[in-house]
């Protein structure tokens, strides 16, 4: 018996060579334990009453991926020409994605020097942030930004950075 989260339909059909063959399409959650990992699905055969066994390795997602994930290296960071990185956040579903706010709730730096643009790219929300090429302050950059997302299972996503002012 499957797990309640898996749901298979098969169908026999003809291949080009006009061999039969069955095709096997199903589904892999909602509400699968993110442990699960997968399930085996055994079908008995008119062949020799002999059993095919497949395997079905599942990731869980969730409705947005982040990239990169909770850190942004800026690395070396020149006085007079400044820095940005690119954060993506792209939707796993059928869904619009908008930036609402962005926050810099610690930094090493003045927040006039900083700052957060999105843009839509395709499906993919895009988040650029920015160090000012005025840029002022201590040699070591660190600092934190909050995302703001308009979408009701990850409303705020956290990013710790850091970079080296020469």
């Amino acid at each position: 018996k499957l797990p309640s989260y898996v749901k298979v339909t098969k169908k026999q059909i003809t291949l080009p060579d006009g061999k039969p063959a069955w095709k096997v399409e199903g589904t892999f959650g909602p509400k699968a334990e993110p442990a699960a990992g997968g399930a085996t699905i055994k079908f008995k055969t008119d062949w020799e009453d002999k059993d095919v066994q497949m395997t079905i390795i599942a990731t869980i997602t969730g409705p947005i991926s982040v990239d990169p994930g909770s850190f942004i290296a800026f690395g070396k960071i020149r006085k007079g020409v400044g820095a940005e990185k690119r954060i993506t956040f792209t939707p796993n579903g059928d869904f619009a994605l908008k930036m609402t706010r962005v926050e810099f709730p610690k930094l090493t730096i003045d927040e006039k020097f900083i700052s957060a643009v999105a843009t839509q790219e395709g499906k993919a929300l895009v988040v650029t942030v920015k160090i000012a090429p005025e840029v002022q302050g201590s040699i070591l950059l660190r600092g934190s930004m909050l995302v703001h997302l308009d979408h009701p299972a990850l409303k705020m996503v956290k990013f710790d950075f850091n970079g080296i002012l020469r």
